[in-house]
């Protein structure tokens, strides 16, 4: 990268007062384009909005029963409520387009507008630094994959991201900021629970540099915004774990007994897996965040360490310890490296950046030229699972095989080079010093944005609890549809688990606890549901027979 910047080449004279509107436009034209694939769980998730865009919960195809008499689902609801967006506008029959199609599109361009804003103000100055600045995050994290494939991660990035932007803003002193951005936190709440420590910490720093400008009485009305934009979500959480296991409280990935958790906090087990393993390892995936890491903990040494960093680092260290407890590391087949940390890669990537701006280091620029090609040619792969380091080898090399043999204009070994020399030759032809910061007039409407989304997001919700709870004070679900079983769990879903930990060797105490579980808790078919003593007692209880 800097040998390129130090080629001498012919310049294309652009005036800087039209850079900003060019990376909008180029934005646009790109979101467009580009095709959104299924990410992971999409299905689970596209079921969900069904079920908000219908008012009807047997939307969701499970052939498992909760203790509530409604089908059984494990994944969250809150992707599906606002990918479900769309069809409280009515947008897909005014636009003649899918849901999906809409979500998508909208969501790549505000991601990625969002990140144009976090870039570096030294970078905003130059066409080739935006655009390496780009690729290097686009290739070397989980943004590049995620922003253009449907799925939970997807969505949380681009909160993360918007969070993010108006966290360094700066400008605490307007109610419209505050409440755009605790909207975000809780939107981030409804998209992943596990989430919720991540959106306390963005907002731990909100009011930590809040205090220091704003006033107590405008501080108490921002509170307030903040307590009921959470008691909403909290609602909405509660109400979707009482469908799904009867209680207000108990979540449905709450699921094991004594002999077996889902979920080992107390005990995590799988931190050198969650890292290191090839079955979606995060740093075999994604070096880059290694040198992100490194970074932050040189700041950190070297007391340079601000609060954004201090979030980063601190998010880092609680969802690796939150994941390593779960009990399966690699978190589904159907999906594109470490997923689980997918949703804080700007908070690994960005300090790299920033590091770049402030020190104009060579050498560093040429140390991320190596684990950004890596996850380049994982990237190009999609979707992949390597149970050992020999076939994630040799699935590397055949890409690179593949990719230098069918040379064409569409390779992205041609665009991506194509790319950089492009912008290479762009050079502002005057300074404006309010251009670098043009994109930020539109953050009021991304605000608005993000407000009608959880303004229509709740009625949807509101209608469909209002739907559930008179289907639930009646006999008519029970015949809605034969189930199979009746449990707060799916057994299927923990085979499915069993048969992965077969793909890898080792690991024979977990695959044995899941095995004894299923044989402690098998799925009670529905007819012998009602002759146990339990569900007898709610069965009563509900219709009185």
């Amino acid at each position: 990268m800097g040998a390129l910047m130090r080629l001498r080449l012919p310049s294309i004279k652009i005036r800087a007062r039209l850079l900003p509107w060019l990376l909008l436009v180029g934005l646009s034209l790109t979101s467009l384009q580009l095709t959104h694939g299924q990410g992971a769980d999409f299905r689970r998730y596209n079921e969900w909005a069904s079920v908000f865009a219908r008012s009807d919960i047997f939307a969701l195809s499970g052939n498992v029963a909760t203790p509530t008499g409604l089908p059984l689902t494990q994944w969250s609801f809150g992707p599906g409520l606002i990918i479900a967006f769309p069809d409280g506008l009515q947008l897909p029959s005014l636009l003649g387009t899918s849901r999906l199609r809409i979500v998508g599109v909208v969501s790549f361009f505000l991601t990625w507008l969002g990140v144009l804003l976090l870039l570096p103000p030294k970078f905003k100055r130059s066409p080739f630094a935006i655009t390496a600045s780009l690729l290097l995050i686009f290739y070397g994290s989980h943004a590049g994959f995620y922003s253009h494939h449907h799925s939970s991660e997807s969505l949380s990035i681009l909160l993360i991201v918007w969070l993010t932007v108006f966290l360094r803003d700066g400008d605490y002193g307007r109610h419209w900021k505050a409440a755009a951005f605790f909207t975000l936190g809780g939107l981030l709440c409804l998209c992943r629970l596990k989430l919720a420590p991540v959106a306390g910490l963005y907002f731990l720093v909100w009011a930590y540099r809040g205090r220091k400008v704003v006033d107590a009485r405008h501080g108490w009305a921002d509170a307030a915004i903040a307590l009921t934009l959470l008691l909403l979500v909290g609602a909405m959480i509660g109400t979707a774990n009482q469908w799904m296991t009867g209680s207000f409280f108990s979540s449905p990935y709450a699921v094991g007994d004594e002999g077996f958790r889902a979920a080992e906090l107390l005990r995590p087990r799988f931190l050198s897996e969650v890292l290191f393993h090839p079955w979606h390892g995060l740093l075999v995936y994604h070096p880059l965040y290694a040198v992100g890491a490194g970074v932050l903990l040189l700041r950190l040494f070297q007391r340079r360490l601000r609060l954004e960093d201090g979030l980063g680092l601190i998010a880092l260290v609680s969802l690796l310890y939150l994941h390593a407890g779960w009990f399966i590391w690699w978190l589904g087949t159907g999906s594109f490296g470490m997923r689980g940390l997918a949703p804080i890669c700007l908070l690994l990537v960005l300090p790299v950046l920033d590091e770049l701006a402030e020190r104009r280091s060579h050498w560093l620029a040429w140390t991320l030229i190596p684990p950004v090609f890596w996850s380049f040619l994982l990237y190009e792969q999609g979707h992949t699972n390597f149970f050992t380091y020999a076939m994630l080898f040799q699935a590397q090399w055949q890409t690179w095989l593949n990719l230098t043999g069918e040379l064409s204009y569409y390779s992205p070994i041609v665009i991506v080079p194509a790319t950089l020399l492009l912008s290479r030759i762009l050079v502002l032809s005057d300074t404006d010093p309010a251009g670098e910061d043009r994109l930020r007039s539109a953050m009021p409407y991304a605000a608005a944005s993000f407000a009608l989304l959880f303004l229509v997001s709740s009625l949807l919700f509101a209608r469909t609890a209002a739907s559930t709870r008179e289907l639930m004070a009646q006999d008519a679900q029970w015949g809605r549809r034969n189930f199979r079983a009746v449990n707060n769990y799916n057994h299927e879903d923990f085979m499915r688990n069993l048969r992965g930990y077969q793909r890898v060797d080792g690991y024979e105490y977990e695959k044995e606890s899941i095995r004894a579980f299923l044989e402690r808790n098998p799925n009670i078919h529905y007819k012998a549901y009602l002759r146990d003593l339990h569900g007898a007692r709610i069965y009563q209880a509900r219709f009185g027979r």
